[in-house]
C-alpha cells in the first residue's frame, strides 16, 4: 500500500522516518548524532516552537540537520513555525536541509541560504495550509534544481 493510502494513524508514525534513516545510511555531511525528538512520550502542544523544532541531527563539521521528504506532489511542506526555529537555530549553528523525494528516489542537501530563497520564493507563491490549519510554503521540488547551490543525486543502492 502507497504511503499517501495510509490511515493518518499509520502515516505520522512513520512522517520523517524515512529521509532520517537516509540521512543516516549515506552522511552527506559526515558522522552525525541524533539531536532532535523522536515521537517523545509527552505532549509537545504547548512547548515553544523553537524546542518543538530542535533539528533532528549534529554534524561532526558543525551542522545542525533537519531531515525532511516529499513525496507524489513534489512539494515540500515547510511549516512557517519550523521555518522560524529553523532561523533561530541557524542563528547559533549553520543549518541544513536534508531533503529526500521518495517517488524519485533522490536526496537534496539545501544550505541555509538556499532554503531563505526558496521560502521567499515559496512566500510569493502564496502560503497553504494543512486540514487543521498550520500554514506551511510550499516549496516545489522543481525550484532546487535551478540553484547551483543545492546538492541533489539519486539515492545510492
Amino acid at each position: 500500500m502507497a504511503f499517501h493510502e495510509r490511515s493518518w494513524s499509520a502515516r505520522v508514525a512513520e512522517m520523517g522516518d524515512r529521509a532520517e534513516d537516509l540521512l543516516d545510511r549515506i552522511k552527506p555531511l559526515g558522522s552525525m548524532a541524533p539531536l532532535g525528538w523522536n515521537r517523545p512520550p509527552v505532549h509537545m502542544k504547548n512547548m515553544e516552537h523553537v524546542l518543538r523544532h530542535l533539528p533532528d541531527r549534529y554534524a561532526a563539521d558543525g551542522y545542525l540537520v533537519e531531515a525532511m521528504g516529499l513525496g507524489r506532489d513534489n512539494v515540500l511542506k515547510l511549516k512557517l513555525t519550523k521555518y522560524e526555529a529553523l532561523k533561530f537555530w541557524n542563528s547559533v549553528q549553520p543549518v541544513y536541509l536534508f531533503v529526500y523525494h521518495s517517488k524519485r528516489k533522490e536526496y537534496s542537501l539545501v544550505p541555509w541560504d538556499a532554503v531563505k530563497a526558496l521560502v521567499s520564493k515559496a512566500r510569493r507563491a502564496g502560503v497553504k495550509a494543512f486540514h487543521d490549519d498550520n500554514e506551511y510554503y510550499p516549496i516545489q521540488y522543481e525550484w532546487f534544481t535551478e540553484r547551483g547551490d543545492i546538492f541533489t543525486d539519486k539515492v545510492p543502492k
